[in-house]
């Protein structure tokens, strides 16, 4: 006890070793020591990494080959252990409520932060069991995976309130009792998002300067499905008018601030500088030529590693499922490269940052959505966010750029402005390009694609001239 809470950080809380906590639930001495004088200890405590409580690493494994006789721990046996999501989720939410409480510490001038209250709240809801001496779920836990199983299954929001209320009949379930309160509880994570009113032709985003406007600039379309001519009355206020269009943005500022706030996601953070194999084999988009040529250009940003590299893919689907429903969403899916390869790419870890609403696609009006998504480019290319690192504990200027984008042949047109149907459609070759018009099949062909094994390739154009 002396030595786990001599090393503790914040609130002088750790994790309860006991049979029933699991080390899921944090407390304070008091609550710790009756507890293992209760329950009891975990019988598994000795069998996990004995990391917990304050130890270093170099103290569990000279621990481990004591134990061991001076055997070999299989380095396999050390990295990839056991994982429980809800052991995650709950690192997720301490790590940000003490990165908050060292930020109260050092502004003690500023006004209380909002969002430390909501996770404050947040830890209070997965300390408490659903029932009670439920070992298996708390209450935010047990809410997270039933509002999951709601998505997976396409359930309704009235058939989901109803589900809610048929269980809160049992007195002893601690639950919300509607889909309202659900939401509510889960909104405290930050994973929201702002909807930005647009035009119904893509030609401009009612937002910023131009937030009050009821009409397009440029088209002078209506803002709104039922336009007043006159001034709004109090039942026809614009905040109860419906939109014709609406852009949903998920903020990439803070859902990057939250990867460097965990430790264990903070030190993946900098794998592609310190633990990638560089030995010319490209097993990463850091070994390709494209990213040691940027590298090479922008020093000062490659200088720190925990800077992010990014890249983005947009593309259109169908969200009903059917192929005789015509409708166009397109998700810009913004995936973060600094992480393995193992990671990069894992549903988890791709962020999604624009929704672009139907029935019909943005096609060359794309850029009009990206606008909010390239203002926090430019933030981070610029001045940077400051942002905590868990791993150092200390605040750095995190820098941000986007190396690629991803898409197949028609959305490369879109993003790029590029035609790519016509007679010059080859982006490579531009208007070097060989193309015919095949009259009878009204299909343009492209006949000359086997001349660079003759001739070679042509160099690539240079900005100005794809400008």
């Amino acid at each position: 006890m002396d030595f786990a809470f001599a090393k503790c950080d914040v609130d002088n809380k750790i994790r309860c070793p006991c049979r029933d906590c699991k080390c899921r639930k944090w407390g304070d001495r008091e609550f710790v020591h009756k507890h293992l004088l209760w329950r009891g200890w975990d019988k598994l405590y000795g069998q996990r990494r004995w990391t917990l409580h304050g130890e270093s690493e170099e103290e569990y494994i000279g621990e481990e080959m004591n134990n061991t006789n001076h055997t070999e721990i299989p380095e396999v046996a050390i990295l990839n252990e056991p994982v429980d999501v809800r052991d995650n989720m709950e690192d997720l939410l301490h790590a940000c409520l003490h990165h908050d409480h060292h930020h109260d510490q050092e502004d003690l001038h500023e006004e209380p932060n909002p969002e430390t209250d909501d996770f404050r709240k947040l830890t209070e809801e997965w300390c408490i069991p659903v029932y009670d001496r439920c070992r298996v779920y708390t209450k935010l836990s047990f809410i997270m995976e039933f509002y999951k199983i709601k998505s997976r299954g396409k359930m309704s929001d009235n058939t989901f309130t109803e589900t809610l209320q048929l269980m809160r009949k049992l007195d002893f379930l601690n639950i919300p009792d509607s889909f309202y309160g659900v939401k509510k509880l889960i909104g405290k994570l930050g994973c929201g998002y702002v909807k930005i009113d647009a035009c119904e032709n893509d030609s401009m985003l009612f937002w910023k300067d131009d937030f009050n406007l009821n009409a397009c600039k440029v088209c002078n379309a209506s803002r709104w499905k039922n336009p007043v001519e006159n001034q709004p009355s109090s039942s026809t206020s614009q905040r109860k008018r419906v939109p014709k269009k609406v852009l949903r943005h998920f903020p990439l500022i803070p859902r990057l601030k939250r990867l460097f706030i965990c430790q264990k996601s903070a030190i993946n953070m900098r794998w592609h500088a310190e633990s990638r194999c560089n030995d010319g084999v490209l097993r990463h988009p850091a070994d390709s030529d494209v990213w040691k040529e940027f590298d090479k250009k922008h020093e000062s940003f490659s200088l720190d590693p925990r800077n992010v590299r990014l890249g983005l893919a947009t593309d259109g689907f169908n969200p009903f499922g059917s192929l005789s429903s015509k409708h166009s969403t397109w998700p810009v899916i913004i995936m973060v490269y600094n992480l393995p390869p193992n990671m990069c790419m894992q549903r988890s870890n791709m962020m999604m940052s624009l929704l672009i609403s139907g029935p019909i696609g943005p096609k060359n009006g794309i850029d009009v959505y990206l606008q909010p998504l390239i203002d926090e480019l430019n933030e981070f290319w610029g001045s940077g966010i400051t942002t905590f690192d868990a791993y150092t504990k200390q605040y750095f200027n995190m820098r941000a750029a986007l190396l690629w984008t991803i898409n197949d042949f028609p959305g490369l047109g879109n993003l790029s402005g590029w035609s790519t149907s016509g007679y010059l459609a080859c982006p490579s070759c531009a208007e070097n390009t060989v193309s015919e018009r095949l009259y009878k099949s009204n299909k343009q062909c492209y006949m000359g694609h086997s001349r660079f094994s003759e001739d070679g390739a042509p160099p690539p154009p240079s900005g100005d001239e794809v400008l």
